[in-house]
């Protein structure tokens, strides 16, 4: 997992193959955004509506791990 994108590979038989999103891409923006409840979107699609649905999106979490919860 990136801060900007993150990357799947999938290791099989002594090698790693990485997977492609639904896009086609190898590169998938590491965003994720729960919309209406309960529908929630990843990816390109979350990062296109991220400013339609600011509070329920989340992007850079990484820069988050290690941190307390009050901290800025």
């Amino acid at each position: 997992m990136g801060t900007t994108n993150s990357v799947v590979g999938l290791w099989t038989n002594g090698h790693v193959d990485i997977l492609q999103n639904d896009i086609g891409l190898s590169t998938t923006p590491s965003v994720v955004q729960f919309k209406n409840g309960n529908e929630i979107v990843i990816g390109q699609a979350a990062l296109n509506s991220q400013a339609r649905f600011a509070e329920t999106t989340i992007y850079d979490a990484k820069r988050l791990i290690g941190r307390r919860f009050n901290e800025q």
